[in-house]
């Protein structure tokens, strides 16, 4: 039997979109693509065309669900059987049986918001974080080895655990070449090339900073005539609609869900990408931005500059006058034209293969390959 490495279900019945997804998405893809040690699986189930349904808790009697335990089950079982041929390689932290699973076992800590940071979250969540960051910490101390996906994240996680064993800590950076061109039959899209507009990617919730953007865009638009802000990313939800003035606003702030190639578009015809995050453990659109000639505006927090380095257009968090400063000159050309060359220098040192590379050594110390 070939040696395997053995990925559940979790983050892929979870999320249609988002970092963690994105992140376990592109690391299986180039270890197909590129590794002949291992054979990668997942489940019976197609992991890269997984749509959720319903989050764990939601409906425990789903098919969901059901896939979703055999995919924490398999591990368990075949830990008894193939104990020295499997690698399992966790996508979330919420497998209980994590601790009973007698194989080599791999997590990825992506963030340390919620040990560090509950006050970024709302009255209403932080009830739950407790609960969560128990699940994260069994997970952290079931494994044989922990990935960080910046340098900033594994010193935070070693703040909140000075207990653990740094040696079974890496650092390994995430890659943004996963951005492709539009195809004939998306260039609808383009429809937007014609629009002076700023875009935002991600969710909007908790520690994001669209609350200063948006106070932001309601300056901006008195300045720059026509100005759109498109939000690309998860549709509003009732209480966003009420904060962000979604029926008055519906003509200039645009909400939409669209594939990396429509997103490299949108990139590429933005005035500026904006990024006001408190926290982040990586933060993929700051690569994806200067990947494709956008400016792009950030907080100056530590993982940003890890992966952004003197290239963004850096402001204070909270701040809503200084993304207003930024964009106006950016509007105006007030900067040095090297900023779009040095972006994308910047950019390709984090690939997808450098990645997978990186995670397959450290599967083979697992397992002594």
């Amino acid at each position: 039997m070939s040696k395997i490495i053995f990925y559940d279900n979790d983050i892929f019945l979870n999320q249609t979109y988002g970092g963690i997804r994105t992140y376990f998405e592109n690391l299986i893809k180039y270890l197909l693509e590129e590794n002949n040690e291992f054979k990668v699986h997942s489940s019976s189930l197609d992991y890269l065309n997984l749509k959720p349904k319903y989050y764990l808790g939601k409906k425990y009697l789903s098919l969901d669900f059901y896939y979703l335990l055999m995919s924490f089950l398999k591990p368990l079982i075949d830990s008894n059987i193939y104990k020295n041929k499997i690698i399992y390689h966790s996508t979330y932290y919420r497998n209980f049986f994590l601790g009973v699973i007698n194989l080599p076992k791999v997590i990825t800590v992506h963030d340390m918001v919620h040990e560090l940071h509950p006050e970024y979250f709302s009255k209403k969540y932080r009830s739950r974080i407790n609960i969560y960051k128990n699940m994260k910490k069994k997970a952290i101390f079931n494994s044989n080895h922990i990935i960080c996906p910046s340098n900033s994240t594994r010193n935070d996680l070693c703040n909140v655990y000075p207990s653990l064993n740094e040696e079974k800590i890496s650092v390994v950076h995430h890659g943004v070449n996963h951005l492709e061109e539009l195809s004939n039959n998306e260039l609808k899209f383009k429809k937007y090339n014609d629009l002076i507009y700023l875009i935002y990617v991600g969710s909007r919730g908790h520690y994001k900073g669209f609350k200063y953007l948006f106070e932001a865009y309601l300056t901006l638009r008195k300045i720059i005539k026509d100005l759109k802000l498109i939000c690309v990313g998860p549709k509003p939800t009732d209480f966003e609609k009420d904060r962000y003035k979604y029926n008055y606003f519906k003509e200039e702030i645009i909400y939409i869900q669209v594939n990396n190639k429509v997103l490299k578009d949108l990139y590429k015809s933005a005035l500026a990408a904006i990024y006001p995050s408190f926290y982040e453990g990586f933060g993929f659109p700051i690569l994806e931005a200067m990947s494709n000639s956008c400016p792009i505006i950030c907080t100056s927090i530590p993982s940003s500059k890890e992966v952004g380095g003197e290239i963004p257009f850096y402001i204070d968090k909270y701040s809503s006058s200084q993304i207003v400063d930024r964009v106006v000159q950016i509007y105006k050309n007030e900067y040095d034209s090297n900023t779009f060359k040095d972006g994308i220098l910047q950019a390709k040192k984090f690939t997808w293969s450098k990645c997978a590379h990186a995670t397959n050594n450290i599967y083979k110390k697992l397992n002594n390959v």
